[in-house]
């Protein structure tokens, strides 16, 4: 156990705020929660109350760029006003 824990105790969550991955890809996610998993253990967190917000690198662009709709439902999105995004997201 970590010295962090031993001085405090365990954390009781833990939260990402984006970029877990570079380009999106599956190795990168492989290594992240690799990593995730062994900070859990040093910081005594269940892995359970980790949360993760997604940033614009945890997308795989190639998958949203190959797709007319995925372009289209991004390109819909992008010029929405930031009140109107949550409705038009319900609608899609």
């Amino acid at each position: 156990m970590s010295r962090l824990v031993k001085a405090n105790g365990a954390i009781s969550a833990i939260l990402v705020g984006g970029d877990v991955a570079f380009a999106g890809k599956e190795a990168e996610y492989q290594t992240a929660s690799e990593w995730l998993r062994n900070l859990c253990i040093l910081a005594g967190c269940p892995e359970e109350a980790v949360w993760l917000v997604p940033g614009n690198h945890d997308l795989d662009w190639e998958v949203i760029d190959g797709s007319a709709t995925l372009r289209m439902y991004r390109e819909d999105l992008g010029i929405r006003a930031i009140g109107e995004i949550d409705a038009q997201l319900e609608r899609l």
